[in-house]
């Protein structure tokens, strides 16, 4: 995801599961991104540039 100042922001996950369960947890975790990116910006994208999670 590339937030307003340009800086990209990135999770690598692995996710467990079938198809199904793979689709719904993914949503999830993209959803759980965004709201941190929109919520405090700054933070953020300080947290993504030091950890992968």
């Amino acid at each position: 995801m590339c937030v307003g100042d340009g800086a990209a922001l990135s999770r690598t996950v692995r996710l467990p599961g079938n198809r199904a369960d793979i689709r719904e947890r993914s949503t999830t975790v993209a959803l759980h991104l965004l709201r941190r990116a929109l919520s405090d910006p700054a933070a953020a994208v300080a947290e993504g540039s030091s950890t992968a999670s």
